[in-house]
């Protein structure tokens, strides 16, 4: 059995038809949905005051509420730029540039 030499590059599992572009489509649709979550919070939230995510209780409740929606709001950012850069990381797929990456 011979023994295979260490080349330094990281190895690529087979790529899956689709999935580069699922993973893509799945970052821009979570990134998307967080940005315009960001600009509902601060726009109508914040600044006019408008509604709060739970209107149905006390202003407390309304108040924790909106902070919930903010956190998410935040993960689902964060989650589809995480997921990007993972995508483009990976390199499965013609022309995605991985050098200036690393």
């Amino acid at each position: 059995m011979a023994r295979e030499e260490y080349s330094g590059q990281r190895r690529r599992s087979p790529s899956v038809p689709g999935t580069r572009s699922a993973q893509v489509a799945w970052s821009g649709i979570l990134f998307g949905v967080g940005l315009v979550a960001f600009l509902d919070e601060v726009v109508f939230h914040q600044l006019l005051g408008w509604h709060h995510f739970y209107d149905l209780s006390t202003t407390a409740a309304g108040l924790v509420s909106d902070g919930l929606f903010h956190a998410l709001s935040w993960f689902a950012t964060i989650a589809g730029l995480v997921l990007l850069v993972s995508t483009r990381r990976s390199g499965a797929g013609r022309g995605a540039p991985t050098e200036g990456l690393r």
